[in-house]
């Protein structure tokens, strides 16, 4: 399932912190987390789903490289860096870094499963 919970805007403290914030929830209610970006939700969460994930969460949206730089960076700064699953600038339509208009950060999640 593919959801959009996203913010946009200018990176700041606010706006890491409401991120950091919503991706412990996610940590703390599943089994496995991933963080990446993408330039095509739909088609990322197609190849995602063929790989066992249950669920990709679109947080964050902009159209610019900066701010998504500046998200990653406070990501990674927030402890998440090793939930790295892609982090990829390329458009995988055009071939062409820059080319696109707009980069999400999403979560791929895999949901606990009842161990009885």
């Amino acid at each position: 399932m593919l959801k959009w919970r996203e913010f946009s805007g200018r990176p700041g403290e606010r706006l890491v912190d409401k991120l950091n914030a919503g991706i412990r929830r996610y940590q703390e209610a599943s089994q496995s987390i991933r963080i990446g970006l993408t330039t095509d939700p739909t088609l990322r969460w197609r190849e995602e789903k063929r790989v066992g994930w249950d669920e990709m969460v679109v947080v964050y949206s902009t159209s610019s490289r900066n701010n998504v730089v500046a998200v990653e960076r406070g990501l990674a700064d927030g402890g998440w860096g090793d939930l790295y699953a892609t982090w990829d600038y390329e458009d995988a339509r055009a071939g062409l870094p820059g080319s696109y208009t707009r980069y999400y950060v999403f979560l791929l999640l895999e949901q606990k499963r009842d161990s009885h």
